[in-house]
C-alpha cells in the first residue's frame, strides 16, 4: 500500500469547462488525492472567485485539506507580446508578472505551515514561479514538450505575423524548458516523442492521457439516416481550425457526391469558432455547428464516424481517445494517433491527408466494418488507456522520488 504523503498541488481549475489540460488534471486528482493529504493553490479567473473552494473541489471527488484561490485576469497570445523582450517564454513571463508575487507568497506560507513532502505543479506556465522553492521535492506535469509545440506552430502558422511570432518564441521556449528541467526532480510528459524532443536533465516519466473505462454509453447502431460524421475540439487551436476547414472543403464535398446532399451530416463540437465564420460554413445542409457541450460523450455517441485530419501537433490527442471510447470508428492521420500503439485496420484507419477523404467514404459505406472497428477501438482504449492505469503510473512516478 502506498504510504500517504502531504502534497501541495499548484494547478489551474480542474472543473468545467473542460479542456485537454484540466480534463487530465481532474482525472488524475480524483484518483491520487484519496491516497494522500492534499492541499491546493488554484489559479483561476477572477470571475470565479467564490465558486472555487475546497468544498467545491471535494464535491467533484477530490478530497483536500484546504484551498487557496489566486485570481488572474486574461492572459493570452496578445497580452504575452510584451514578454518578447525577455529571455523566457512570453507566457511564462506574463504569468510571472500577473500572479508571481502572490503565488510565491502563498506557496511559501503553505510550505511553512503544511510542511508538504512533495510539490506538484500541474502547468508549466506556473513552473518558473515555483522552481526555486527550497528544500522541497518538486514534480512538474509538463504534458507536451514546449519546444516541440512551438516548432509545429511554426509549420502550421498562416500569415507572416504568426510565423514571425512563433519563430521569436522558439528560442525562448528552449530556455524555459531547460530551466524547468534543471529545477524539478521529475517531469512528466504525455508521450515519449515529447520527452525525447525536450531532452531534459530531470528524471522523466511518460504518462499518457486516459479514458473513463466505466463509461457505459457508446455507439451501438449504425443504421440511422442521415448518418453523422463528427469532429470536436477547441477551434481556437490552429490544428483544429485547419481540420475544420479540411472537413468543410474536402470531406463534405466528396460525401455530397457519394451520398447525396441529405445522406450525411458533419457535426462540429467545441468552442473557438469565430461567429463571423458561421454563416458561411453553415450554408451547406450537411453542416451543423455546436459550441461547448457539457455531455461530450452523448454528443459523440450520436455520430457514426469520426474523422481527424490533424496535420501537426504534439502530445497525445484526447479527441481520438474520446471518439474511440464511444465506439466510433476513427479515420485520421498518423498525428491523430500519436502516442497510441493501435493497429491500422483493426482499431482505427490511418490515412494520409491526400487519401483520408476516400478512406472515410469507403468506411462510411460499410456499417458492419464501422461497427467492428469501433468496437475494437473502444476495447483497446479501455484495456490500455484507462485513467486508472494512467493514475497508477503517476503514483509510481511519485514513489520513485
Amino acid at each position: 500500500m502506498t504510504e500517504p504523503l502531504k502534497i501541495l498541488h499548484i494547478a489551474p481549475w480542474a472543473g468545467a469547462p473542460y479542456s485537454g489540460l484540466n480534463t487530465n488534471i481532474f482525472n488524475f486528482l480524483q484518483r491520487l488525492t484519496p491516497q494522500h493529504d492534499a492541499r491546493f493553490i488554484i489559479v483561476g479567473p477572477a470571475s470565479r472567485r467564490g465558486e472555487i473552494t475546497g468544498e467545491s473541489l471535494a464535491e467533484m471527488g477530490i478530497p483536500n485539506s484546504g484551498l487557496t484561490f489566486i485570481p488572474h485576469g486574461p492572459v493570452n497570445r496578445f497580452s504575452a507580446l510584451r514578454g518578447l523582450l525577455g529571455r523566457e517564454h512570453p507566457f511564462a513571463l506574463s504569468w510571472r508578472r500577473e500572479i508571481g508575487e502572490e503565488l510565491t507568497l502563498a506557496s511559501e506560507t503553505i510550505v511553512r505551515t503544511f510542511q508538504p513532502d512533495l510539490l506538484i505543479v500541474w502547468w508549466w506556465a506556473f513552473g518558473g514561479v515555483l522552481a526555486e522553492l527550497p528544500q522541497l521535492h518538486k514534480l512538474l506535469y509538463m504534458g507536451d514538450s514546449l519546444t516541440l509545440g512551438v516548432q509545429v506552430a511554426v509549420k502550421g502558422a498562416s500569415g507572416a505575423a504568426r510565423r514571425l511570432y512563433s519563430r521569436l518564441i522558439l528560442g525562448r521556449s528552449k530556455v524555459t524548458e531547460e530551466y524547468l528541467g534543471s529545477r524539478y526532480d521529475r517531469v512528466i510528459f504525455i508521450t515519449q516523442r515529447d520527452a525525447d524532443h525536450a531532452r531534459l536533465s530531470a528524471a522523466v516519466s511518460i504518462i499518457g492521457n486516459g479514458v473513463d473505462a466505466a463509461t457505459e454509453r457508446y455507439k451501438r447502431e449504425y443504421s440511422q439516416s442521415p448518418r453523422i460524421i463528427t469532429f470536436h475540439g477547441d477551434f481556437g487551436f490552429p490544428p483544429n481550425l485547419k481540420a475544420f476547414y479540411f472537413l468543410l472543403g474536402h470531406i463534405g464535398p466528396l460525401f455530397q457526391r457519394e451520398f447525396g446532399l441529405r445522406g450525411f451530416e458533419i457535426h462540429f463540437v467545441g468552442d473557438g469558432l469565430n461567429p463571423a465564420l458561421l454563416p458561411a460554413c453553415c450554408k451547406p445542409d450537411w453542416v451543423r455547428v455546436f459550441g461547448y457541450v457539457e455531455d461530450l460523450n452523448s454528443r459523440l455517441c450520436e455520430a457514426d464516424l469520426y474523422v481527424a485530419p490533424i496535420l501537426y501537433g504534439s502530445g497525445m490527442k484526447n479527441k481520438t481517445l474520446d471518439a474511440m471510447l464511444c465506439g466510433l470508428p476513427v479515420v485520421g492521420t498518423a498525428e491523430a494517433f500519436s502516442g497510441l500503439d493501435v493497429r491500422n485496420g483493426e482499431h482505427c484507419v490511418v490515412a494520409a491527408m491526400e487519401t483520408i477523404a476516400a478512406e472515410a467514404a469507403a468506411l462510411f459505406k460499410n456499417p458492419n466494418l464501422c461497427e467492428r472497428i469501433g468496437r475494437a477501438g473502444r476495447q483497446w482504449v479501455i484495456e490500455n488507456m484507462s485513467w486508472d492505469i494512467q493514475a497508477a503510473k503517476f503514483q509510481a512516478a511519485i514513489d520513485e522520488m
